[in-house]
């Protein structure tokens, strides 16, 4: 699936784009209010050993924006920071003008968070279960219990996840990854802050992520998604962030950090990063 152009690149002060009305899928099809987007001026994290920031950009609505760096780059310490979930040396991040930091009710009903790995599911409830803990907790602020649950059964069936009886626990690589993702979508967030999500899915259940992705875009969200994989990064993005050490060394479309003779993004992500003096 290619590009679909909607807002701009990251940037001090990205142009912002205009929400389209989508198609797929068929669960809450209302397109949103166009939002501030996120932004954070001069973020800084500080590590005993490593120092994230201190950046500042800007996320537009209805863009989707891929994180990319090598390992230890911080694009998952990025990712806690969007969330609140590390503390900041300097700098507040800002979700439709309002901080993150205290983790108000107002911003969290705004944001879907997936992280790589098994930390937000809780193994041994069942993939209802789960479902139902987030409505509850969405409810104070969100939408219904009844519409978040219906659109969660929707995504399940969209993903292939049939009903079941069985504990996360007994659940493959794959089926927690689809679990965790319906639990990140079900209140149809404003703001989707996804880290590797295409990891354990099989083709068919990538491409389907990837058009479901693409729908929440068009209705208006701001997507936020770290990846090592450059190619689908260059394929399904508006715009990438290249991180090195904890710096920004570039952000913009990959059709404009791409110099001429450089075959694809691959490319063009490898002299950004030898130009930032990473040596591997």
């Amino acid at each position: 699936m290619g590009r679909h152009r909607r807002g701009g690149p990251p940037s001090p002060a990205p142009a912002q784009g205009q929400a389209q009305t989508g198609t797929w899928p068929q669960a809450g099809t209302n397109v949103r209010r166009l939002r501030a987007g996120v932004a954070f001026t001069d973020l800084t994290v500080d590590f005993k050993n490593f120092r994230l920031g201190p950046l500042s950009l800007r996320f537009g609505a209805s863009s989707l924006t891929c994180l990319v760096g090598p390992n230890g780059s911080g694009k998952t310490t990025l990712i806690r920071a969007l969330m609140g979930m590390v503390k900041l040396s300097a700098g507040e991040v800002l979700y439709d003008a309002m901080p993150m930091s205290s983790r108000p009710p107002g911003v969290l009903r705004l944001v879907g968070f997936v992280p790589d790995g098994p930390d937000s599911l809780v193994p041994e409830l069942t993939a209802r279960e789960l479902w139902e803990l987030h409505a509850l907790a969405h409810s104070r602020v969100s939408r219904s219990f009844r519409e978040m649950m219906a659109h969660a059964e929707h995504l399940s069936r969209i993903l292939d996840l049939p009903p079941s009886r069985a504990t996360i626990r007994g659940y493959s690589h794959g089926m927690q990854k689809k679990t965790q993702l319906i639990a990140g979508l079900m209140h149809q967030p404003d703001y989707l802050i996804l880290d590797e999500p295409r990891n354990g899915l099989d083709p068919i259940a990538g491409e389907k992520l990837d058009r479901l992705v693409t729908a929440e875009c068009r209705r208006g969200a701001t997507v936020i998604l770290a990846t090592h994989d450059l190619r689908y990064a260059a394929r399904v993005a508006d715009s990438v962030v290249v991180l090195t050490r904890g710096q920004c060394t570039a952000a913009g479309s990959p059709d404009q950090l791409r110099m001429t003779g450089e075959h694809d993004f691959v490319d063009t992500f490898f002299r950004l990063v030898r130009e930032s003096g990473h040596d591997g």
